[in-house]
């Protein structure tokens, strides 16, 4: 009633009224008040007389507005409010202002004052009273409340267990406290609620520098790292035969490389190279394989890999919270080297031992990277083989990693890849046309002589630039953000190819609730796809707690019995990879890339519940959620395989378009049920801000800001949703794609427990302290 009397009647009077303050206005009145599902006045009882008053001026607010015929901005919508509907508006609402306040002082007021609440505020204003010796009937002269008088009260009152409170984000409280409020309108649910795409509407500031402002869209450093004839530790060929485990590898870094051009606006010049880079870059040698393929081993006998990495960084100023990185690494592995048995490595025409010389003659660099060698390097090179200090027992291993602190996995990616086709392949003549011989020799000794003693990292620096330049020449005039959202994209198209539709909600639903989920996989960039992309199927809930894509193996143990949750990679090629799974405490949810396989932890929610009873139930609800979201995913993407045993109910998307646009249509899924899930939190919410007596300080504002949550009314606005047989109009300003979302509507009959625990998380809590004032009550 005091809203309708301040703010939006006093509109309807001016002359010079802006079409966006008055749209504004009656929206915010629509979505926190009068709206059917998760409105203010729903859940209250009203006389009958207020009840009309309600019914009136929502349907004189609809047909004002038209929702079924969407608009582009305010002025267009702002036109349809013609002076007859404008006068019957404004006298609705007038009438309903009239009517509620009528019904509070009959019906409402009276139980107020029997409230503690009441009286403990009575009791502060009776303290000043006869503190300041102020008579009681001189109330124009009535003094501010004590200082923090509302927050005590707020402690003292005794809330019950359904009421949460959060405290506002300092920069959104701060906004809306200086009257700085972006001009982000809220949505149907009163909250500003993104839908997660790949367009550049979602991207920070920060990730649309481009390279005109210093930026590189490459790599800012190079590292070399290998390992040297006395960090490596031998292993027998029975040993090697006998087990999957992979070598102890001691694997050093060799030599640094700044790129000049990057190197004022690098981030990792200023906070230096993270110390642990290494454990991240390499790769353990490959199990043995019964088949004879060539697919990752050179015709030399090398394992090659290239491999995508994030390492996980704690300094604030990182943009993405992370460095970002590509490692080429070849290595020697003890049952597949040349100098043992060639016919190993190739599937066709096998070279014995003693025809192994060949490859040594063929051995030439490019006349491209020969030309940008030093005379010493090429002396070097030619009188000292980096490759031949090993006998080939030991898994020695070399490789190239270039990192950055932005997500310019593309075009490292490129580089690399095109430094390796450079030198690798080499033409051969035979009878009958031509084939490709694969020798790495040439980059192992190349990489191995940069970082020797007498030559140094730097000299490998001219050598990689034209490299660098190949990569970066797709990007070099493009946004930063398009890298990232490029990288996104493959990794959300490779989330989706290894994990079936059923696997893939059940994963969701345990990230949703907030527990233990460990990756498990042998393709380590796998792992950095897949713990990457399913995160952002969450949105606008953040995960807040711990990510570690890849876990190196000296952490692993360490973090499996990390007490808050996580999501984390272990690869299974590690030398304790199985063992690790096997004795996964009960807590942790699996999910086995490989196999396209989630095992859902045994143990949900808080691990010292010893209600046996309510942990079954709350992942039963969390099986048939993930079960019947997974359907709801496979019925849209594999129509063919889903929809085999019905009559399909309306035409399907050609299997090529579906194909393509797999990714976007999981995402809308996703982002279908998340918005269903949050519609009404803001509605559920009471701002209170709290004047400071005292003067603030510099950059300090002087109010006090908490939020209170009402998860009862929560509640009933689920319940309302998932009742109603037909979506109502939920919105003043767009109607259009409810029916989706409505149908994605969670009962509280058979999810409350799930339901529960998804609104006690820190995503949650987060999300609620990140909503702006204007879209929730406020006092």
């Amino acid at each position: 009633a005091l809203f309708l009397k301040k703010r939006v009647l006093p509109l309807f009077q001016r002359e010079d009224v802006a079409a966006s303050e008055l749209v504004d206005s009656l929206t915010y009145l629509w979505d926190l008040y009068l709206a059917p599902d998760c409105g203010a006045l729903e859940k209250l009882t009203h006389s009958s007389h207020c009840e009309v008053s309600i019914a009136c001026a929502r349907s004189t607010l609809l047909e004002a507005f038209n929702p079924s015929q969407p608009v582009s901005d305010d002025e267009e919508l702002f036109k349809r409010l013609t002076d007859d509907k404008v006068v019957q508006v404004s006298s609705n609402l007038a009438n309903l202002a009239e009517e509620l306040i009528f019904d509070y002082a009959v019906n409402c007021f009276p139980k107020f004052k029997q409230d503690r609440s009441f009286h403990l505020l009575c009791l502060e204003l009776d303290n000043v009273l006869n503190e300041s010796g102020i008579r009681l009937d001189v109330f124009k002269h009535l003094p501010m409340l004590p200082h923090l008088c509302i927050s005590r009260l707020l402690r003292k009152s005794g809330f019950p267990t359904s009421i949460s409170t959060h405290r506002p984000l300092y920069e959104v409280a701060k906004k809306d406290i200086d009257g700085s409020i972006d001009d982000v309108k809220p949505n149907e649910h009163g909250s500003k609620l993104k839908k997660p795409s790949l367009a550049d509407d979602s991207i920070s500031d920060f990730d649309r520098v481009n390279r005109t402002s210093g930026l590189s869209v490459n790599a800012e450093y190079g590292i070399i790292f290998g390992t040297t004839t006395s960090s490596v530790n031998s292993r027998t060929e029975d040993d090697a035969s006998a087990s999957f485990s992979s070598p102890s590898i001691n694997v050093q870094r060799m030599g640094t490389i700044p790129f000049e051009s990057n190197k004022e606006a690098s981030l990792l010049n200023t906070l230096g190279i993270p110390t642990s880079l290494e454990k991240y870059t390499q790769v353990p040698p490959r199990r043995r394989s019964p088949f004879k393929y060539s697919a990752d081993k050179s015709d030399d006998g090398w394992e090659y890999s290239l491999v995508d990495f994030a390492i996980p960084h704690t300094s604030p100023d990182y943009p993405h919270g992370c460095v970002y990185g590509v490692s080429l690494v070849i290595q020697r592995n003890t049952y597949c080297t040349y100098y043992r048995d060639l016919s190993l490595c190739l599937e066709e025409n096998p070279v014995t031992p003693k025809d192994s010389s060949k490859f040594v003659d063929q051995a030439i660099l490019p006349e491209s990277i020969l030309s940008t060698m030093s005379p010493e390097m090429k002396e070097q090179m030619k009188n000292e083989k980096w490759s031949s200090q090993f006998s080939g027992d030991h898994g020695d291993l070399i490789g190239i990693a270039l990192i950055s602190s932005n997500n310019v996995i593309p075009s490292m990616r490129a580089s690399l890849m095109a430094l390796h086709e450079s030198i690798a392949k080499v033409n051969e003549q035979v009878q009958g046309g031509e084939t490709i011989t694969h020798l790495l020799n040439p980059l192992a000794d190349l990489l191995g002589t940069s970082i020797s003693e007498y030559i140094g990292p730097d000299s490998f620096k001219p050598i990689l630039e034209p490299y660098l330049n190949v990569g970066s020449n797709a990007w070099i005039d493009r946004p930063l953000f398009e890298q990232k959202n490029l990288c996104e994209k493959r990794w959300g198209e490779m989330l989706i190819d290894v994990l079936p539709p059923v696997s893939l909600a059940l994963t969701f639903s345990a990230l949703m609730l907030e527990q233990k989920v460990v990756m498990f996989s042998s393709r380590r960039s796998m792992l950095l796809a897949c713990v990457q992309s399913i995160v952002t199927f969450l949105c606008p809930l953040e995960w807040t707690h711990l990510i570690v894509p890849v876990v190196p193996d000296e952490m692993v143990a360490d973090l499996l019995q990390y007490p808050a949750p996580y999501i984390i990679g272990i690869s299974s090629d590690s030398s304790n990879g199985n063992s690790w799974i096997d004795e996964l405490p009960d807590d942790v949810t699996l999910v086995d890339l490989d196999i396209g396989r989630v095992i859902l932890a045994s143990v949900l929610g808080d691990k010292a519940d010893e209600d046996s009873t309510r942990a079954s139930a709350l992942r039963s609800q969390v099986l048939y959620l993930s079960e019947e979201l997974g359907r709801y995913i496979g019925h849209n993407i594999y129509p063919r395989e889903w929809q085999c045993d019905m009559i399909p109910y309306r035409v399907n998307l050609p299997a090529a378009k579906i194909k393509e646009d797999r990714l976007n249509i999981v995402r809308n899924i996703f982002h279908s049920f998340m918005s269903e899930l949050l519609f009404g939190v803001t509605s559920c919410c009471l701002w209170i801000e709290e004047m400071h007596s005292s003067s603030p300080r510099k950059g300090e504002s002087n109010k006090e800001c908490t939020v209170l949550f009402d998860e009862d009314r929560f509640f009933h606005v689920k319940n309302i949703r998932a009742q109603r047989k037909q979506p109502v109009a939920i919105s003043l300003t767009q109607a259009t794609g409810q029916r989706d979302i409505h149908a994605l509507a969670l009962s509280v009959d058979e999810f409350d427990l799930l339901l529960e625990t998804c609104l006690r998380g820190q995503g949650m809590s987060t999300y609620i302290s990140s909503q702006s004032r204007k879209t929730m009550m406020h006092l």
